[in-house]
């Protein structure tokens, strides 16, 4: 920058000096030149040029190193997003070798069971394993009368059974007639109780899991927990409920 001014600087005053020596020239007339002027106006003119030259070719210069950095900056951009990206796509990578992987150990540990009851007290069992429930309730469909009754239960301490339900019925209802997952936070207090031997309390978080087998849900897990169930949770029950279904319809 100090220098680009400088340079103008002086190319400004040569081009003062050959234009003052120009005026010079024609007051006093030509006749009373020597050759050293003529000399001397010529090289005021090439100097002065050569710094204009400069000045231009500084400018270009300028306008190329801009051009350059706003390339370079586009291109780390672009790399930066492919970095991104790649760390995005390698993440959901792991997250899907995860879903897989434990979705594979719960079912190898499932089993095989004589009745429905059996197979839905161990799965309920592994479920509170794996993601720290602290109750848990698995309903089947009874085909009669399309109602939905408690099959199998974990941690689950009452005088009577849950109440049936049909579709549409309440919360697990509308879960059943919508077929899909669903996550509940911050539950009312004592919407859910559970019991031990430290005393009793009141999960936060439920998760209501339609069990669906050729498009119809023969069953709904309710799954209680006093930490939130994350979307990886999610997934991972979404992962195995088609297995299930396969399962509970084998058992006859």
């Amino acid at each position: 920058m100090l220098i680009s001014l400088a340079l103008y600087v002086v190319s400004v005053i040569v081009c003062i000096l050959f234009l003052a020596k120009i005026y010079n020239f024609i007051q006093i007339g030509h006749t009373n030149l020597m050759w050293l002027n003529y000399v001397y106006l010529a090289l005021l003119f090439i100097f002065s040029s050569t710094l204009v030259l400069i000045m231009y070719r500084t400018f270009l210069l300028k306008q190329e190193v801009v051009t350059v950095e706003k390339i370079v900056t586009v291109y780390r951009t672009e790399n930066e997003s492919e970095d991104i990206a790649a760390s995005e796509h390698e993440k959901l990578r792991e997250q899907e070798k995860i879903v897989d992987e434990t979705a594979r150990r719960i079912l190898a540990e499932l089993g095989h069971f004589e009745s429905k009851k059996e197979l839905a007290d161990k799965l309920l069992s592994l479920l509170a394993k794996e993601f720290n429930l602290v109750q848990g309730l698995l309903f089947y469909k009874d085909h009669t009368d399309e109602t939905y009754k408690m099959l199998g239960r974990y941690a689950y301490y009452s005088d009577e059974d849950p109440r049936e339900f049909k579709a549409g019925d309440g919360i697990s209802g509308q879960v059943i007639k919508d077929k899909k997952i669903l996550n509940i936070n911050n539950i009312p207090d004592n919407y859910i109780t559970v019991l031990s031997g430290l005393g009793k309390g009141s999960p936060k978080h439920l998760v209501l899991m339609p069990i669906i087998y050729n498009d119809t849900v023969v069953a709904l897990a309710e799954l209680a927990s006093f930490s939130q169930i994350e979307g990886l949770s999610e997934k991972i029950l979404t992962k195995i409920t088609g297995n299930i279904a396969q399962k509970l319809q084998e058992i006859i």
